[in-house]
Formats: structure tokens, C-alpha cells, sequence
């Protein structure tokens, strides 16, 4: 791990990701694994920071972290909401009540047009930790069932929250 970190220091990406493949190669730390990732997707080789989090996820299979890491790596590369929404699902069972979790599964299951599960994932978030785009996802889900009352609701609150953000930057 020192080569790597020295690489790293020195800005070689490359070099970084494959002395991290070298270190994993010879059990690896969870903390090993995670670097390994990190670089090769700073490295732009996203395809490796799957594997690389796969490989992860099957030495520590109970590391809920690595399953967003990996749903988040596979919405960046653009994979099938199926495989995103079961690797969150696995997050979600491992990390129960971890809002990063919940606010990433709602928002794809509301681009799914799962409008219900996404509502319920979405409330919950909200109530915990308002930001303006879950609060406009939720707004959006409220009218897909009806709720036009809520829907008005979290929308002024989506409002309010961007504003205050824009005030904040200014």
C-alpha cells in the first residue's frame, strides 16, 4: 500500500491503480479495497472501479458502504435501473435507515415509474434531511398519485430550500 500511496502523492494515477490491484492481490484491508476503487475511477476506468468494488464486496460482503459506492459507480456508467436498484436493495437490507441509501434508491425508483415505493422512499428522506431535489422528486411522485395537496407542499419547500441555498452562494 506505500507504493501506492506514493504514486498517489506523486499524481501517477496509473501507476496508483495498478500498485492498489498488486495490493489487493495479497489480501487485501477494506481500506485497500477502497483506495483501489477510488483510484481507478480517478483514473477514469470505471470499469475497473466496479471490479475493483466487486472484489470488495466479496471480501467484505456485509460492508453496506461498498453497495452504494457500487449503485452510485453503476448509475455513472449508465447500467440497467434493475442492477442499480438491487445492488442499493442489498445496501439498504446491510444499512437500514441510512439516508444516502434511501435518497438514492427513491430517486431511481422514481425514474423507474415505481411512483409508490419511490413516494415512500422519498418521505422519508425529506422528513430527515430536506435538500430541493428530493424534496421536487417527492413533489413529482405526490402528483403521479394524486397527492396534489403534499405535491403542492413539497414543492414550496423545494422552493424555499433552493433559494436559501442560492442566497447562501451569493
Amino acid at each position: 500500500a506505500l507504493l501506492a500511496d506514493a504514486y498517489y502523492c506523486l499524481g501517477d494515477l496509473n501507476k496508483e491503480a495498478d500498485a492498489r490491484r498488486l495490493v489487493i492481490a495479497n489480501k487485501a484491508t477494506e481500506r485497500d479495497y477502497e483506495r483501489a476503487w477510488s483510484a481507478e475511477v480517478r483514473a477514469g476506468r470505471l470499469d475497473h472501479g466496479e471490479a475493483a468494488l466487486r472484489e470488495a464486496i466479496a471480501a467484505y460482503p456485509r460492508e453496506g458502504q461498498n453497495y452504494l459506492r457500487l449503485g452510485k459507480l453503476l448509475k455513472r456508467m449508465q447500467r440497467p435501473n434493475e442492477e442499480i436498484l438491487s445492488v442499493l436493495d442489498s445496501a439498504a437490507r446491510l444499512l437500514p435507515g441510512d439516508k444516502r441509501i434511501i435518497d438514492a434508491r427513491g430517486s431511481l425508483l422514481f425514474r423507474m415509474r415505481q411512483y409508490g415505493p419511490a413516494y415512500k422512499d422519498l418521505r422519508e428522506v425529506t422528513d430527515a434531511n430536506p435538500t430541493p431535489f428530493n424534496q421536487a422528486y417527492l413533489a413529482l411522485a405526490a402528483i403521479e398519485l394524486g397527492y396534489f395537496e403534499e405535491a403542492l407542499e413539497a414543492i414550496g419547500a423545494a422552493l424555499a430550500l433552493a433559494i436559501g441555498v442560492y442566497l447562501m452562494l451569493r
